[in-house]
């Protein structure tokens, strides 16, 4: 397999087994845990056996028939949180979000329940907007029919790192989340960030139509909007123009102009293509 390049990690078939080693050894150390909470103590050889099992249905009694989880308790979060949890995600064990991902990786190496995905705290407008390495674990019944390239809101609980060997030595250490609703939402529609103004037209056969763009990422981006000058039925295209926004901050917006030249008085224009970058 050709090797796959996400960030400064480069990923080929010795690490994918790597990773997948250690999504193995996270669950056994999970479940594990999960036995000696359940094993406790025992009790003393001179307590009667009726006794013992009385307080042993006591405890089954006081615990929970199910774990329930509130949907209302998961949030958006900004790029700053997001960070954060990316950075030292022991320290936010426990914590709930609503995060995006990009699957970057579902295999026999990840397992039917985990994936490996690029995730942030925004829907993303394209390619490699999501930046950060992680992996996410679900039921393997909220993964049916997940693939590679689909983008997903998760309402995600944070489990905190997954950490193992990189194939260039040392270690590499990850965001680990579990997963417990996903939804497909694909890359989101950024002509809604795109506000054409009314044309002005000059003297000398120009055309400046302004261009306002609002960032609607929680995370600091920049624009380019491609926009077409054409005939009132769509059926000439007379000239195309761009529009730029730099280093726009969440929530900010910049009015920039797009400049047409000779094209006739009842050219009408459209936003064709928006795409933008993390900065």
């Amino acid at each position: 397999m050709a090797a796959v390049v996400v960030g400064a990690l480069i990923v080929g078939n010795v690490a994918d087994q790597l990773i997948s080693s250690a999504i193995t050894t996270a669950r056994e150390e999970a479940s594990s845990d999960e036995g000696s909470a359940s094993s406790g103590g025992t009790a003393s050889s001179g307590e009667g056996t009726a006794e013992s099992e009385q307080d042993e249905s006591a405890v089954v009694e006081e615990e929970p028939a199910e774990f329930a989880i509130d949907l209302s308790d998961f949030s958006e979060i900004d790029a700053a949180t997001w960070d954060a949890i990316a950075a030292d995600g022991e320290s936010h064990v426990g914590e709930y979000a609503i995060v995006y991902a990009e699957v970057t990786q579902f295999d026999s190496n990840t397992g039917d329940q985990a994936v490996r995905a690029s995730v942030g705290s925004s829907q993303p407008g394209g390619e490699y907007e999501l930046e950060t390495n992680t992996i996410v674990n679900a039921e393997a019944d909220l993964l049916d029919g997940v693939v590679v390239g689909d983008v997903l809101k998760v309402h995600a609980i944070v489990d905190g790192t997954l950490e193992y060997d990189s194939t260039f030595g040392g270690t590499n250490v990850v965001p680990s989340l579990t997963a417990v609703v996903i939804e497909r939402v694909g890359y989101k529609d950024l002509s809604a960030d795109v506000v054409l103004g009314a044309a002005v037209w000059s003297g000398y056969g120009g055309v400046d139509v302004p261009v306002t763009i609002t960032n609607s990422s929680t995370a600091a981006m920049g624009y380019s909007v491609e926009i077409v000058a054409e005939s009132p039925d769509g059926g000439v295209q007379y000239d195309s123009s761009y529009a730029y926004a730099d280093h726009l901050q969440p929530g900010q917006a910049s009015t920039n102009e797009a400049s047409f030249y000779d094209i006739p008085g009842d050219a009408v224009f459209r936003v064709v293509e928006v795409t933008r970058n993390a900065e």
